[in-house]
């Protein structure tokens, strides 16, 4: 089959493009609007841990799977508003706190995307409710929107980070990069 987001041809049976991490369009039909589960648990761990072995992701302050370490999960849980810490697997997690303690930024769980970007909000939005992520970057901040909906600032978006939350949103959601 082809992929439909890079154009490279893939084997069907592991469900995620092995060039450009995309889920394939036979697992995306199956999304069923307002349910609690986007793509199943089984899809995002197959698209996480793919990003974790190929080490796809370069930035310093983006962690994947067993990569996010305890105690930057615990603060992001409690710092964010969530309250299903010990129940939902956490797929990534991106630290934009000054001081690395994980108490801003935003975190991918199996039903929801949670952020608190900068301490200016705290969101929680269902994965089966967003449609689009959009990145806005200039050379000194970025901005992150789901949905059209303005989440928060994060400094110095740079090149690199850029292009992660590119792969990170678009192997999942809809995403554009302004």
């Amino acid at each position: 089959m082809k992929c439909n987001n890079c154009g490279a041809q893939f084997n069907s049976t592991d469900g995620v493009c092995h060039y450009c991490g995309s889920i394939y369009e036979h697992e995306v039909s199956n999304r069923q609007p307002n349910n609690d589960h986007y793509y199943s648990k089984d899809i995002l761990n197959k698209y996480f841990t793919k990003l974790f072995n190929d080490k796809s992701i370069k930035s310093s302050n983006i962690y994947i799977l067993s990569n996010i370490p305890e105690k930057k999960r615990n603060n992001a849980f409690k710092s964010y508003g969530a309250n299903d810490q010990n129940t939902e697997n956490v797929y990534l997690l991106f630290d934009s706190s000054p001081f690395g303690s994980g108490k801003t930024g935003f975190f991918i769980t199996e039903n929801f995307v949670y952020c608190n970007m900068n301490g200016e909000s705290q969101s929680k939005i269902k994965n089966a409710d967003i449609e689009i992520v959009t990145i806005k970057s200039s050379t000194l901040k970025g901005e992150l929107y789901i949905n059209n909906h303005y989440l928060g600032f994060f400094p110095s978006i740079g090149t690199t980070l850029k292009n992660d939350f590119h792969i990170i949103f678009e192997g999942i959601f809809k995403c554009s990069i302004i």
